[in-house]
């Protein structure tokens, strides 16, 4: 293995050595030599001598040259669970056609944090930046505005920036799905559960919820529903509805947040109660644990990949496009996935109502 001077290789190094000019070295090095009338003789002794002196290229310098760095930077919140990696998955399908390079970073829900990473993203001349909207972040979105580069927010949007371009799961028509299903399933005192942040898409569960109880002529009960702080865990809220000193309970759950279904479920079990005949349960996302034989939480899955394919379309759009924008993509998925807390299971009055019938 040659040995590593501790310097950066150049093409006017590859040139002295090889008795051209450096201007020949850059040519043959992005793949222009026969354009460019250079001989493969002469081609292939600077391709040897570059990979001899492991020659890695200044893409800044480049990046520089062009003015276009075909980079997009994307912004999570973190890259906890599967979602990240679904939707980077969805991304890369449309943007390595494109010819294009995904700079994946995170906030950490830290409006500071975010703004390095932002200032970091915009040094590198990224041509667009795909981010999570995170409240309180307005001023660092204001600052990508002022860069003129494109921004697209991901699976949500802010209600004091309409202005900005976003691509996001339909959560409300998911949340009307599942609480039909609850429904369907012969249910009739339902609760809610939610992760409490004040993004529109992340509300949009409780109202729809709401909506479709109203629609069905059922009880609203606001001692059925919980909105809970990230990193809280469920016991306090299903105490409050299922203690013993509670004479109403919901005979069923509809959580906005598959993680918040996933503790509850758990936590549910320990406490004695049993899932689905006491309480059936049904959320919204389908993280690979919901999907396991010991588990069977009956879920809407989100549409991650397809979430990523749309938002590099858009962000392409807005590259080659900036007056396209704002442009807001809602994509549906109501797509339900019976299991074990749901799948079959009739309430007791259900099945007094289909037996007179």
């Amino acid at each position: 293995m040659p040995k590593r001077s501790g310097l950066r290789v150049t093409m006017d190094a590859i040139a002295r050595e090889a008795g051209v000019a450096r201007t020949t070295v850059s040519f043959v090095l992005n793949g222009q030599a026969k354009l460019r009338g250079i001989s493969d003789e002469t081609a292939g002794r600077i391709v040897e001598i570059a990979n001899r002196l492991n020659y890695v290229p200044n893409e800044m310098a480049r990046i520089l040259t062009r003015r276009h760095s075909r980079i997009i930077g994307v912004l999570f919140g973190h890259l906890m669970h599967d979602w990240a990696d679904h939707v980077v998955d969805g991304l890369r399908t449309v943007l390595d056609d494109e010819g294009y390079v995904a700079l994946i970073t995170k906030h950490r829900f830290d409006p500071q944090w975010e703004a390095r990473e932002i200032q970091s993203l915009l040094e590198r001349r990224v041509e667009a930046i795909i981010c999570v909207p995170l409240i309180g972040g307005r001023p660092n979105y204001e600052r990508v505005a002022r860069a003129e580069v494109p921004l697209v927010f991901l699976n949500d949007t802010l209600e004091e920036m309409p202005e900005t371009s976003f691509v996001a799961w339909d959560t409300a028509a998911a949340a009307r799905a599942a609480v039909r299903r609850l429904i369907e399933i012969g249910r009739q005192r339902i609760g809610f559960i939610g992760r409490r942040y004040p993004r529109p898409l992340v509300l949009a569960p409780h109202t729809a919820y709401r909506e479709t109880l109203e629609a069905a002529g059922l009880e609203i009960n606001s001692h059925w529903e919980a909105w809970l702080d990230p990193r809280e865990s469920t016991r306090g809220a299903l105490k409050a509805m299922f203690g013993r000193k509670t004479r109403r309970r919901p005979d069923s759950l509809f959580f906005s947040l598959d993680v918040l279904a996933l503790d509850a479920l758990a936590e549910m079990e320990m406490a004695g109660l049993r899932v689905p005949d006491d309480v059936a349960l049904i959320t919204l996302g389908d993280q690979p644990p919901c999907g396991h034989p010991c588990v069977g939480l009956s879920a809407i899955p989100v549409p991650s990949e397809e979430i990523g394919r749309e938002t590099a379309r858009v962000a392409l759009q807005l590259i080659r496009r900036p007056e396209s924008g704002p442009i807001h993509r809602l994509i549906s998925c109501e797509e339900i996935r019976n299991r074990r807390t749901t799948d079959g299971v009739l309430a007791p009055r259900a099945i007094a109502q289909r037996n007179t019938t």
